[in-house]
């Protein structure tokens, strides 16, 4: 090891909790490797190497163990598992999901005393003072020691330092090394912010720069000008501490969740915009910069898991076996053993072949720069360094080829051969001859060609440290093989380019490759605004989308993007004008008409290229030596590009009766090309293929012959299921999911062919179903449409195939709200049924099957409509018909679940219709015949529930409801929603629903004791499930939407009451959960408006009047854009009329008496009848009055001890003291009445519900509905 070097070594920690165990497994690697490569005779100690450690958080904590306390390696480690033991072992408190009632807290995990104590016990193992100063008195170790912490009072980042800072621009504070150590290590709501002996408080610098490495050079350049004056950085270090999905934290405080997902995301952006920077590329590439962090393994650990030392060294010690891991750990070591010798680097004098640079606008790709510098930087003896980069042609291997050539050229001599051809290789690869003995001449006719190009490979092989040689182009595996590898050496190092995957383990060895994928989106862009003039990038009314949706249409293939560019600078179009050319493209490449030219080419084949230009040769290739992989594009161009089932593709007839080896050989031709890449997902494979390529695919094969969409078609007819299960993990939901972008495009090319088939009816027809129950309403009724229209081409308008198809595209109708023309055909569809000409229906039981399925969407549509008697007039016909079936096939369970479901949709009118006695009556009659003599369920789960819902509306909907009704409700609520959540989970729209419920009530018991649960907690627990697991992609139908916007409304009414700090709080939960869930714009219905109005109504109820002025004028808004005839029905002109009403309340109440009467007088018309229902203002204003006085009587009586809330005079007063306390406050807290046994609230309430498995697995309510499709004929 240099003794005194010039160059600096300095050492920069990520944050991470525990997982910082895993930084030093790391280090102790890099050390050890020292010891073998400077042939040294000991492990030297951190302080001894490094002149500056940086530390984060717990990289803070390595970083003053390291290089203030002195500590080894091995000892750290040591100390790392006593402390975490002490610390982590037993938390303040645990919030746990499942735990219903237990109150959120914003106070710490953990206690900071025991950290800081755990800090001074290691200060006197250290032979140290326990309050001994971080701040060296300059006699110590040369190291240096600085943490980042973040000030508590404006948040700002900052800095702590063992040494003294004479930048004019930086604070020195005086703290001691317990403190230091606490406050970078004191994550928010882990520990409590440290204040120091000074007074100021800081806590963990992770939330603000969890990687300090910009910190770090920041303080590097300060000190250059100061302390270091005269040396140079001759080594920097950067250690991560894993590379996390945030998404997959869990925890249930909301505050934890935000600050965990900043410090875990924080650090790899870090990382690699550092690497992008100038001085970050720099450093790369002259080899001073080092990045170490565990990709993979480390993903579910969590801050505070300190036993898990078991799974951090698995992933660690996996990520150091790696062999690119260990070059960099061995290039590393030797950087630190001598920082000076990368300072100078010689520059090659000899003379070299002209290579061409990249070109003009080439874009850092770090990921393949990185990983090519790691291999070749050093020269191996032991065997020939042979690297191969392989991939799609046009994804910019020879631009990455070129870039490193560049780099290594002030190192090594670097030749380039070009090998397309073997004559283009032959005539470049002896020429180099020339280069390597200056006084060689150029071969001529006359001359042995093999002997000129073995003595060419005789002369590398005699200096194989030299030189990097670069085969370009080697796309034919055989001709490479053939006519190329005999005459190359068997030593030094060769830099492979080529689209063929076997180079990789046939030349090269398995590990040293890779496959070179499209650019990232950032990437992508970068190049697309180099290659564009300002003027044409970005006009006046430009979005900033622009670039990024050209990008993701290219596939972010690079020479796409640069053809598209040159095609824009030529024809002197607007980036906006151009996208539009793409948009109606099967074949986007078609749009390419100029090549993309590259100036700094002097190989006439690389100077001009188009994307058509270089798939046209592969797919001329193909013709002549595998036609069968012709057809395997082209059927693939009828599918999304994808995740393409291989299973799939092999059921096709072409290839049905090919071989196993002959199938597999078909593959291999497209994938020896990487037009076609193949990826293992456990159970099956798929194919894919880039967009580009596939547009490309379409032009040239797919569209050429309709039997390949027609062959598509047919198998995906029979393959894709018909979705009949509502949860997004059945097997049926599932496969749907998985081939639904392929029927979609399916579907789009068959219209291109202008396909028209019986299967593509029905494919159509299924495929609408799972749009419809998906949430994608647009496509759904478009899709439905174009099936019923060929249906009815197909079969006729009497078919029942034709039938089924329409009541697909009713359903569709429906859920997108065209209640008119959905009920036109479903009054079609029954007149059909009743007129005897559905000749292939099996029995009668089948066709009133049928019948009561209309009827049953009828209902819907009238419920939505809010025309309550109608759908109880069609409930009634339902009843009737199943009552009916039930004669004809008394045993049929299903027909038993089929007519309590329609006995409950009449209850529900009834219950609608405020007909409570009636509902009442039937609900319970329902409930009571849903249980079987064994105390099972006869019907579904949902329906039971829903059942229990109808129970708890009508309790609770009573005149006068009292606390105890609203109490029995609640029970009831609860213990659905428990039952869905632990059922179902928060991916099913019930879920939500039934949350709604819960929340209802809270809101009307409101103060009442014997309600351990607030709406806030509820929140915040359902927050930290979505947070954890996400929500399926259904939850975009909009009747989940819905149910989502619904809890986002009660919510909100909730916030509005409470007091900062906890509104802020609460408040960006509120907009994480709205991110989360990809809520979409909620659209203005009745219910909004009546949910706004209500919300108002509570404000005001609770004094808060500006607010409640608010929502009433929302709710009117709302009202103004619904449609007239909307607005004309009886409910919305009552709930007009009322927030009118309510405004005018609101104004009053607020002091503004004279603007409520003019307010008044401006809307009397629609004032006038509410005031007659609700009483005037003049009435409510003297009422509010008198309450005031009650209150204060109240409240003064009590004080003297003179009033009890047994007393007559209270229960005279009850009413208004009931409103008083909701406005102006509660004086005591209300207590169970003692006719009130414990309630069985959420959490409380005990399972009393059996669902077989039979019943659980029953797909439908109605067995008629979406029965098996008939076979077509």
């Amino acid at each position: 090891m240099a003794n005194n070097p010039t160059g600096l070594r300095i050492l920069s920690l990520d944050g991470g909790g525990v997982k910082g165990y895993g930084s030093l497994l790391i280090l102790r690697r890099i050390f050890r490797t020292m010891v073998t490569e400077g042939g040294l005779e000991k492990e030297p100690l951190p302080c001894e190497v490094f002149d500056l450690i940086v530390g984060t958080s717990t990289g803070g904590l390595i970083a003053i163990m390291l290089g203030r306390l002195r500590l080894s390696i091995d000892e750290c480690l040591l100390q790392y598992e006593k402390t975490g033991k002490a610390v982590f072992d037993k938390p303040i408190s645990q919030n746990k999901l499942g735990k219903m009632f237990k109150k959120a807290t914003s106070s710490a995990l953990y206690d900071i005393d025991k950290l800081q104590e755990e800090i001074r016990v290691l200060l006197g193992s250290c032979s140290m003072e326990p309050d001994c100063p971080f701040v060296e008195d300059g006699s110590g170790s040369p190291c240096r020691v600085m943490v980042c912490v973040t000030r508590g009072i404006n948040s700002r980042p900052d800095v702590l330092r063992s040494y003294m800072s004479s930048h004019p621009t930086q604070e020195n504070y005086k703290c001691s090394i317990w403190e230091a150590a606490s406050a970078t290590a004191a994550a928010p709501t882990f520990f409590d912010p440290v204040k120091l002996a000074g007074g100021e408080s800081f806590c963990d610098g992770g939330m603000r720069r969890n990687n300090p490495i910009n910190e770090t050079v920041n303080e590097l350049n300060r000190e250059l000008e100061r302390g270091w004056s005269g040396r140079s950085l001759g080594c920097l270090i950067s250690v991560g501490t894993g590379v996390v999905e945030a998404a997959k934290i869990s925890t249930s405080v909301t505050t934890l969740i935000r600050a965990v997902v900043k410090i875990l995301t924080d650090s790899e952006d870090t990382a690699e915009e550092f690497v992008k920077s100038p001085f970050g590329r720099q450093l790369e590439s002259s080899g001073r910069y080092f990045r170490f962090n565990v990709p993979q393994g480390l993903q579910t650990l969590k801050l505070d898991e300190w036993m898990e030392t078991e799974k951090l060294n698995a992933a660690t010690t996996e990520y150091l076996s790696k062999s690119g891991t260990g070059n960099l750990v061995k290039l590393c070591a030797q950087a630190l053993n001598d920082p000076d010798a990368l300072l100078n680097m010689p520059l090659f004098s000899n003379r070299q072949l002209r290579l061409d640079n990249p070109c003009n606008n080439f874009v850092q790709r770090p990921l393949y720069q990185s990983r090519l510098r790691e291999y070749f930087w050093n020269f191996n003896s032991t065997k020939p360094q042979i690297f191969v980069l392989w991939g799609l042609a046009g994804v910019g291997k020879t631009q990455l080829a070129l870039k490193f050539a560049e780099m290594m050229k002030t190192r090594l001599k670097v030749f380039w051969v070009p090998a397309d051809q073997p004559s283009n290789f032959n005539q470049a690869y002896a020429k180099l001859l020339a280069q390597i003995q200056p006084g060689h001449q150029l071969a001529n006719a006359t001359q042995d060609l093999p002997t000129l190009l073995e003595e060419t490979c005789s002369q590398l092989e005699a200096s194989p440290a030299s030189w990097l040689l670069v085969i370009d182009n080697a796309d034919d595996f055989d001709e490479y093989q053939q006519a190329m590898d005999p005459y190359l050496p068997r030593s030094g190092r060769i830099l492979i380019t080529s689209r063929d995957p076997r180079f990789q383990g046939d030349v090269a060895a398995v590990e040293d490759g890779m496959n070179v994928l499209p650019m990232e989106e950032e990437e992508s862009i970068e190049l697309l605004t180099k290659s564009i003039p300002g003027r044409l990038l970005k006009m006046p009314t430009e979005t900033e989308e622009a670039p990024s949706y050209l990008v993701n249409m290219l596939g972010n293939l690079p020479l796409a993007i640069a053809q598209a560019a040159a095609n824009i600078r030529d024809q002197q179009v607007p980036l906006r004008d151009y996208i539009k050319f793409f948009q109606d493209e099967m074949d986007p490449s078609s749009s390419f008409r100029v090549p993309a030219r590259d100036r700094n080419a002097r190989d006439p084949r690389n100077a001009e290229q188009s994307v058509s230009k270089t798939w046209g040769v592969s797919l001329n290739r193909l013709r002549e030596s595998s036609p069968p992989t012709v057809l395997l594009l082209g059927y693939m161009s009828c599918l999304h590009w994808d995740s393409i089932p291989v299973d799939l593709i092999r059921q096709l007839p072409k290839f049905m009766g090919f071989s196993p080896i002959e199938f597999r050989q078909m593959i291999a031709a497209g994938l020896q090309l990487s037009l076609v890449q193949e990826h293992d997902l456990g159970q099956f494979s798929v194919l894919q293929m880039h967009p580009l390529v596939h547009g490309y695919a379409w032009s040239q094969v797919g569209s050429t012959d309709s039997k390949f969409v027609e062959e598509i078609v047919s198998l995906l007819c029979v393959t894709f299921p018909l979705t009949t299960s509502h949860s997004s993990d059945s097997p049926d939901w599932v496969l749907s999911a998985f081939l639904s972008s392929h029927c979609r495009r399916a579907i789009t090319v068959s219209e291109n062919v202008s396909l028209q088939s019986k299967q593509l009816a029905r494919l159509m027809q299924v495929y609408s179903s799972y749009l419809n129950e998906f949430g994608d309403l647009k496509s759904a009724l478009v899709i439905s449409t174009r099936a019923l229209d060929l249906a009815t081409a197909m079969w006729g308008p009497h078919d029942i195939s034709t039938f089924h198809v329409s009541k697909t595209r009713i359903d569709c109708l429906q859920s997108s709200q065209m209640h008119q023309k959905a009920l036109e055909d479903i009054d079609g569809g029954l007149e059909y049924l009743n007129s005897g000409r559905h000749g292939l229906m099996e029995t009668e039981v089948e066709r009133l099957g049928e019948v009561v399925d209309l009827l049953c969407t009828k209902r819907t549509i009238f419920s939505d409509l809010v025309n309550h008697q109608a759908a109880l007039e069609v409930d009634i016909q339902a009843v009737n018909i199943l009552t009916e079936i039930r004669k004809m096939e008394p045993q049929s369970l299903p027909v038993e679940s089929a007519l309590l479901v329609a006995l409950h949709n009449k209850a529900h009118s009834l219950h609608r219709l405020a007909r409570l006695d009636e509902a009442e009556a039937l609900n319970l009659e329902v409930l009571k015949d849903s249980l079987g003599s064994d105390g099972s369920i006869k019907v579904d789960q949902s329906s039971y529930h829903a059942f229990l819902n109808l129970r708890g509306q009508i309790v609770a909907d009573k005149e006068n409801a009292s606390p105890n009704q609203h109490v029995e409700a609640l029970k009831i609520f609860s213990l659905v929603f428990q039952d869905t959540l632990e059922t179902h989970g928060i991916g099913s729209r019930d879920t939500w629903i039934a949350a709604n419920n819960v929340l209802s009530e809270l809101a009307a018991l409101d103060g009442d004791s014997r309600v351990q649960l607030t709406s806030l907690e509820l929140f915040e627990l359902l927050f930290s499930l979505v947070s954890k697991q996400g929500l399926p992609q259904r939850a975009n139908h909009p009747e989940f939407q819905y149910a989502l916007w619904s809890f986002l409304g009660r919510l909100n009414d909730s916030l509005e009451l409470l007091q900062s700090p906890d509104f802020e709080r609460l408040w960006g939960m509120r907009t994480e959960f709205v991110k989360v869930c990809q809520m979409t714009q909620e659209i203005p219905s009745l219910y909004t408006a009546s949910r706004a109005n209500a919300a108002g109504v509570m404000l005001q109820a609770r004094g808060r009047f500006e607010l409640a002025e608010a929502r009433h004028r929302e709710a009117l808004d709302i009202l103004n854009t619904m449609p007239g005839e909307a607005l004309a029905a009886k409910n919305a002109r009552d709930l007009f009329n009322v927030s009118h009403y309510n405004i005018m309340l609101a104004l009053a109440r607020q002091g503004r008496v004279y603007e409520a009467r003019i307010y008044r007088d401006e809307h009397r018309s629609d004032i006038f009848t509410a005031e007659e229902t609700y009483d005037s203002l003049e009435v409510r204003l003297d009422r509010d009055l008198k309450d005031k006085n009650v209150y204060d009587q109240t409240v003064a009586m009590m004080a003297s001890g003179d009033l009890s809330p047994t007393d007559q005079w209270w229960l005279d007063h009850a009413t208004s003291l009931q409103r008083a306390q909701k406005r102006y406050g509660s004086f005591i807290k209300p207590s169970a009445t003692a006719d009130i046994a414990e309630p069985q609230l959420l959490g409380d309430v005990k399972r009393i519900l059996t669902f077989p498995k039979t019943i659980k697995k029953m797909k439908n309510v109605f067995p008629f509905k979406r029965r098996k499709l008939p076979k077509i004929v």
